[in-house]
């Protein structure tokens, strides 16, 4: 594949997260969309100490986020839910997400339960045409609609292989998998799901379809290195979550 027009977005922007006068400009629109809410707990950037090299903000109090494992069972449901929910009002609200799931990025607040929301550089704005074609795939997903998916996957730029071809019906099966947390309305059971281990199984098969293969859209790129951190954080807090139940607001919208 050619990864050179990836490679390059990642140059890029690696170049953005290190200009923290951009990641106060980022910093300061997620605490006008997310300043009133309670459930949050974000820094406020400092003028006088902000430049080009130094990003001056107040300080946050708060324990790492892992520290939520120690809690009780609905206390790590519901900050998982917390964090997931962030995400959908990330992508189809303010189409501006944090990309970057490190989870030193969230710190928690036993006193309050508070979720502090720390570095914004990896902060990255997507078009409505994207975003309304990832909601697409989302609804097709849930209502079983597998040709209303490849559709929409192929307008937000998925390589999914031609019409009627083995290869298409493999990608489908392998969102489907990929997907099973918002399939159900129910709880999703995060601490025992086998889901990287069935989608592992599919890759190996893919690796047998390299006439296909494209880099993937550099925007779906970033989503997904956000998802599969949220992911590993709810694996991480063996927490049970019904996505299904958080997403259906922007599925009805």
């Amino acid at each position: 594949m050619n990864m050179k027009p990836l490679l390059s977005e990642v140059k890029e922007q690696l170049r953005d997260e290190a200009d923290y006068e951009q990641e106060a400009k980022y910093l300061n629109a997620f605490v006008r969309a997310l300043g009133d809410d309670e459930r949050f707990l974000l820094p406020r950037v400092i003028p006088s100490l902000t430049s080009e090299r130094i990003l001056g903000m107040t300080f946050v109090p708060g324990e790492p986020v892992e520290s939520v494992r120690d809690e009780p069972q609905e206390e790590r449901d519901r900050v998982m839910s917390l964090l997931i929910e962030l995400l959908l009002v990330e992508l189809f609200d303010l189409r501006l997400v944090q990309t970057d799931p490190n989870f030193a990025n969230y710190r928690y607040d036993p006193e309050t339960g508070q979720v502090a929301l720390l570095d914004f550089g990896a902060s990255r704005r997507f078009k409505a045409a994207f975003t309304r074609g990832y909601r697409d795939i989302l609804k097709a997903a849930v209502d079983g609609d597998r040709q209303a998916m490849a559709k929409a996957a192929t307008q937000v730029g998925y390589a999914v292989g031609p019409e009627g071809s083995a290869y298409r019906e493999l990608i489908l099966d392998l969102a489907m998998v990929v997907l099973d947390p918002i399939l159900k309305d129910e709880p999703y059971d995060f601490g025992t799901s086998q889901l990287p281990a069935d989608a592992a199984e599919f890759g190996e098969t893919i690796g047998h379809y390299r006439e296909f293969w494209e880099v993937p859209p550099v925007d779906a790129a970033y989503i997904h290195r956000k998802i599969v951190g949220l992911f590993m954080l709810a694996s991480r807090l063996k927490a049970r979550v019904n996505v299904a139940q958080l997403l259906q607001p922007w599925l009805e919208d």
